[in-house]
């Protein structure tokens, strides 16, 4: 479905994985520490407060997945404690005053905050109601459905002469299954009367997709040449595709529709953002730094919505 492979909007995106990456669950001083610890690490103990912190920074379905069972929750007890004793030695280690690290976490920082901005002007005023959704699913009810199932059988010769008298044998009545047998040199369909088994409408090779696409189950096509050779195609069965359930994909529907409403709004609010802030861009430093770097002026056009250079 094309549709539903729309890219998000980068912004959201890149904030999205900058929080799962640069998030970790906070620790308490060890003096300070509530409640009774699962885990102990010397003074510093794992308590059920840092382990329900720890599952709810976790995609949903790897979440979902460590409480299936306790095998699966003791893994990821383990992996936690595996975690705090690694996170105690970098810290005994004094890595935790890195240089490095400060400016890694100062970008991480940012990046939340922007987030935290986009969820708070975007994310949050963006809704997407039942009516939306259903008038979605009529006008891509089309696309939305599983495709047309079409079996196929063929017979292919390597020479165009023998192809013409398979064809002949075959408008005199005899059976496609008894000539393929005899005639094709696709061994392996052959023996099977020519069957190639059922392909969606449109994801077979183009030539056949052209030669079947008036065919009736039980016609057969005139010869038809490909790389391969040539070749007979009859269409041994035909099912139509099936409408999907709305309920089956209501969510999926709404994810696309949050998503085009939601660049839809960013594109506005980051143009007045930029506004606000007269964002200009000093070409002739822009073109320096390229040059610099070896990197060729492509001579394209600025993508819409870009600030636009700075004039002199």
């Amino acid at each position: 479905m094309k549709k539903f492979l729309l890219f998000f909007v980068s912004l959201l995106l890149i904030a999205s994985c900058a929080k799962k990456e640069g998030e970790q669950p906070k620790k308490a001083d060890p003096g300070k520490q509530t409640g009774t610890a699962l885990v102990k690490l010397n003074e510093i103990g794992i308590t059920k407060d840092d382990i329900e912190k720890e599952l709810q920074s976790m995609p949903e379905d790897v979440r979902e997945a460590f409480l299936q069972d306790s095998n699966q929750f003791m893994r990821f007890l383990e992996d936690m404690a595996n975690k705090e004793a690694l996170h105690q030695e970098a810290v005994k280690k004094g890595i935790d005053k890195d240089s490095a690290l400060q400016k890694k976490l100062e970008y991480y920082k940012k990046i939340t905050i922007i987030q935290m901005l986009l969820e708070k002007e975007l994310s949050q005023k963006v809704k997407v109601s039942d009516s939306e959704i259903k008038e979605y699913y009529k006008k891509n009810m089309g696309e939305l459905a599983s495709p047309e199932q079409i079996r196929l059988s063929h017979i292919m010769t390597k020479s165009e002469a023998t192809i013409k008298k398979a064809h002949e044998r075959i408008k005199k009545g005899e059976d496609f299954a008894k000539v393929a047998k005899e005639l094709s040199e696709d061994k392996q369909s052959a023996a099977l009367g020519g069957d190639l088994g059922s392909f969606e409408d449109g994801k077979m090779p183009p030539e056949f997709n052209n030669a079947i696409r008036a065919l009736k189950k039980g016609d057969v096509s005139q010869p038809v040449k490909t790389e391969f050779g040539y070749h007979i195609i009859k269409v041994t069965d035909r099912k139509k595709g099936k409408n999907v359930d709305i309920n089956n994909i209501k969510e999926d529907i709404r994810r696309v529709l949050l998503q085009e409403k939601q660049k839809e709004i960013l594109d506005k609010y980051l143009q007045d953002i930029k506004k606000m802030y007269k964002v200009k861009i000093n070409k002739a430093e822009v073109d320096k730094y390229l040059a610099s770097k070896g990197i060729k002026d492509s001579g394209k056009d600025k993508a819409k919505g870009s600030a636009a250079p700075e004039k002199k």
